[in-house]
C-alpha cells in the first residue's frame, strides 16, 4: 500500500494521490466488511436451520439479525442525541 501511495502521490500531486489512497483503502475495507459479515449470517443461517429446522431455523435467523440492527441503530441514535445536546 505504500507503494501505490508513493505512485499516486508522484502522479496526482500530494493531497490528490493521499486522497485517492485513503478512498481505495476505504473501498477495499467495505468489500472486505460486507463479505465477512455475509459469510457470518450465512453460519448462522446454517446453524439454525440445522438445529431448529429450516423454516423456524430462518426465521431465528432473522430475528435475531434484525435485534442486532435495531439495537446498533438505538445506540447511534442515543450518540447522535448526546452530541447534539452537549
Amino acid at each position: 500500500q505504500q507503494a501505490m501511495l508513493i505512485v499516486d502521490q508522484w502522479a496526482e500531486g500530494d493531497r490528490k494521490g493521499l486522497l485517492r489512497r485513503v478512498f481505495r483503502s476505504w473501498s477495499q475495507y467495505a468489500i472486505q466488511e460486507r463479505y465477512l459479515k455475509r459469510a457470518a449470517a450465512n453460519v448462522h443461517m446454517a446453524v439454525f436451520g440445522w438445529v431448529e429446522g429450516k423454516s423456524k431455523g430462518l426465521k431465528h435467523s432473522c430475528f435475531l439479525s434484525w435485534h442486532h440492527q435495531a439495537h446498533s441503530e438505538s445506540i447511534v441514535r442515543q450518540r447522535e442525541a448526546e452530541l447534539a445536546a452537549a
